[in-house]
């Protein structure tokens, strides 16, 4: 009954050990990226228009951030 209850300590310890570590890896986490920012000139109404792209994009892209999110 001993062996028993040894076993399932170190099973608990252990899956304990693996529950509190897992969201460090989670978190640690950031993303690079590269813009290029210019202005170009753009015809989104079939008037050319001077216009600030990204990458060449215009409308630039969505950027979702959180508060906590380091750059």
């Amino acid at each position: 009954m001993a062996y028993g209850l040894g076993k399932f300590t170190m099973l608990l310890i252990l899956s304990l050990i693996v529950w509190t570590t897992s969201p460090l890896v989670v978190e640690a986490r950031i993303i690079h990226h590269k813009w290029e920012v210019k202005y170009q000139f753009k015809s989104p109404d079939c008037f050319q228009k001077l216009a600030v792209t990204i990458n060449g994009i215009t409308p630039g892209p969505t950027i979702y951030a959180q508060v906590s999110t380091t750059g």
